[in-house]
């Protein structure tokens, strides 16, 4: 049975911006309002220019508590370079199992990933912005610091 309480602490983060072919480019965590992540909150994480093009996976985590009251945690993640939009993806991180279990691993924050990578081509001498806000139907998502 999902718990309906508060998550008490939690950590959004972007990790592991993987090249294909080098080791991660950007591994950052970011914190939102310990009152609550907003519904017009958005996460902003700068990517480096690059020196070299490069395709590229976005990782999402989120780290919760057994007392987060959701099963999952939808999220709109939009690119852009220099300003300008280049795609938004719609994905999920699954909190719990049909079970009512856990996905993630860790004590006392569980840790969840993104199954589905978010795919982006790095062009060289471009700066880039990962744009992170939640789909939730709650306004105020409690306890995602």
């Amino acid at each position: 049975m999902l718990k309906t309480g508060k998550i008490s602490m939690g950590l959004l983060c972007l990790t592991s911006l993987m090249s294909c072919i080098d080791s991660p480019i950007i591994n950052k965590y970011v914190s939102v309002d310990t009152k609550g992540w907003q519904t017009t909150d958005t996460v902003n994480i700068e990517i480096p220019s690059q020196k070299n093009a490069a395709d590229a996976n976005i990782s999402i985590r989120v780290r919760t508590t057994e007392d987060y009251p959701y099963k999952d945690l939808h999220m709109r993640v939009t690119i852009k370079s220099n300003g300008k939009k280049l795609s938004t993806t719609d994905t999920k991180i699954n909190i719990y199992d049909k079970n009512g279990e856990t996905t993630g691993k860790g004590f006392p924050y569980i840790e969840n990933r993104s199954t589905t990578p978010i795919l982006m081509k790095l062009e060289t001498d471009s700066n880039y912005t990962v744009c992170i806000t939640h789909l939730m139907e709650t306004v105020n998502l409690c306890g995602i610091s």
